[in-house]
């Protein structure tokens, strides 16, 4: 006969655990951090290059979708990477100010503890969120400066903008993998 994995509480831990890390709050942050990042080359390649929008929109619209999509990713990945290491720094800062909210409160070490985590997650979440934001945005804009004003500045408008955009875009999407 076989064996049950998991007790029926455990199995409720690791459940509710697993929700709280899949859902997080910095996914719609993510989504308009990659969306206005990755229409930041429509806007160097309209005003400094002075590519005409209305024949090129086609393109930049598809290529910026798919840097959209990778940054989105992108971010996702490194802040799920820093999150746990934000973790451990934040916690004893959590258990201090838990401490003094419920001090005066009669409140059960399990509530306690239960407060000492959600705080610790959320200060994590954002710490990596930020940090995971700046060093993919850093790492794409220098990406795509090189490769569209260096590497790639003999090309046809288009092939430059959709070879710079795509590359700079997997750039910090293959760093994060």
């Amino acid at each position: 006969m076989g064996k049950k994995m998991f007790e029926k509480d455990t199995y409720e831990m690791v459940q509710q655990f697993t929700k709280e890390t899949k859902a997080s709050p910095s996914t719609g942050l993510f989504a308009f951090e990659g969306g206005a990042t990755a229409l930041l080359p429509v806007y160097v390649f309209l005003f400094i290059l002075h590519v005409d929008l209305e024949s090129n929109i086609i393109v930049m619209g598809v290529f910026s979708c798919l840097a959209a999509f990778l940054l989105t990713k992108s971010y996702e990945q490194v802040a799920t990477k820093y999150k746990g290491q934000f973790e451990k720094t934040v916690q004893a800062a959590a258990k201090t100010i838990v401490n003094e909210q419920t001090k005066n409160k009669d409140v059960s070490k399990d509530k306690k503890s239960e407060l000492i985590r959600k705080q610790t997650s959320n200060a994590a979440d954002e710490q990596a969120s930020a940090l995971s934001i700046f060093y993919n945005n850093a790492v794409f804009l220098m990406a795509f400066v090189f490769l569209a004003f260096f590497m790639f500045k003999n090309l046809h408008l288009q092939a430059n903008y959709a070879m710079s955009v795509t590359i700079a875009a997997a750039i910090p999407f293959l760093m994060s993998s």
